[in-house]
């Protein structure tokens, strides 16, 4: 597991700073829910397709990666060969390697780089990602403090939110009631 399960003001207080902006930028109702991230990378079918995601949401808590900016990369795989190398990476290894990785699969893989400080809340539209081919999405998160700090995206679920917390991060996915 990515984080530990503690709830403090400041996290609680983030991720309804994040469910508020993904709801006013998305027009999602108030019947949605925050669940979980499912799903598990080694199930990913193998043809490639775009996110069906509408939105997706970071938001930093105001103690995020002991009180000092984040940089976080979106990778998309757009090679099962491409997926399974970045399965076996931490956030660590991601980002040393990174730009030898970029210029070795510049054709299959694709990434969105974003540095978020503390208390910044970005909202990531379609349109910045709906081109990019992908069979895996994986999230990094270059902290301070050691640690895995690395997650799995499903490419077809309504939404994710990214909670960027002190020493680690959650990812949620955004769940709409389809009763609204």
């Amino acid at each position: 597991m990515l984080y530990k399960n503690s709830f403090s003001f400041h996290g609680i207080a983030a991720c309804f700073k994040a469910v508020m902006v993904w709801g006013a930028l998305m027009g999602i109702s108030s019947c949605s829910i925050l669940a979980p991230s499912k799903g598990d990378p080694g199930l990913a079918v193998p043809k490639s397709f775009s996110p069906k995601w509408p939105g997706l949401v970071l938001s930093a808590a105001t103690d995020v990666n002991v009180n000092s900016a984040v940089a976080v990369d979106i990778v998309f795989a757009g090679t099962v060969e491409v997926q399974t190398i970045l399965q076996n990476l931490n956030a660590g290894k991601w980002f040393s390697s990174r730009e030898g990785t970029m210029r070795t699969f510049s054709e299959t893989l694709k990434v969105i780089s974003l540095e978020l400080v503390p208390g910044q809340t970005i909202m990531l539209n379609k349109s910045d990602y709906s081109k990019l081919m992908s069979t895996g999405v994986f999230v990094f998160a270059n902290y301070a403090t050691p640690g895995e700090h690395k997650s799995w995206i499903p490419l077809d679920d309504a939404g994710y939110v990214i909670t960027l917390e002190n020493r680690t991060f959650k990812v949620a996915s955004v769940l709409t009631s389809s009763k609204f």
